[in-house]
């Protein structure tokens, strides 16, 4: 299987041998709103966590999301979710993600999480 982390706001799934993909987060529609959970912006990175939920980065949003294995819509994981436009201070709180557009999930279940800027580790539970 193949995921995708496509640029018109969802994520699909690839089968080998397919000549469709499946929908498994978002709707293909544009979301601004950073507490919008139905809706992505420009996906650029996902990857599976250990439950087969996706775990999700959102640049323009600043923010990572989680969506269950067949979810209609996913929750915050990391980060305030938080944009705005007249502040220079976007990402720089260690609560905050500052355009993160890469997401693994490490062997032991911490999120590693590539940003503008740097590079982050995230410990379940932990804030």
């Amino acid at each position: 299987r193949l995921i995708i982390a496509e640029r018109d706001h969802r994520v699909t799934r690839w089968v080998v041998g397919a000549t469709q993909g499946e929908t498994v987060a978002g709707n293909g529609k544009k979301t601004t709103r950073y507490r919008d959970f139905k809706k992505l912006w420009e996906p650029t990175g996902v990857s599976i966590d250990h439950d087969g939920s996706y775990v999700i980065a959102e640049p323009n949003l600043h923010r990572i999301s989680k969506w269950a294995a067949g979810a209609t819509q996913g929750e915050l994981l990391l980060g305030t979710g938080r944009r705005d436009y007249f502040s220079s201070n976007i990402g720089k709180k260690i609560s905050q993600l500052d355009t993160p557009y890469r997401v693994e999930v490490a062997a032991n279940g911490d999120y590693v999480v590539l940003e503008r800027e740097r590079v982050s580790r995230w410990v379940p539970g932990e804030t």
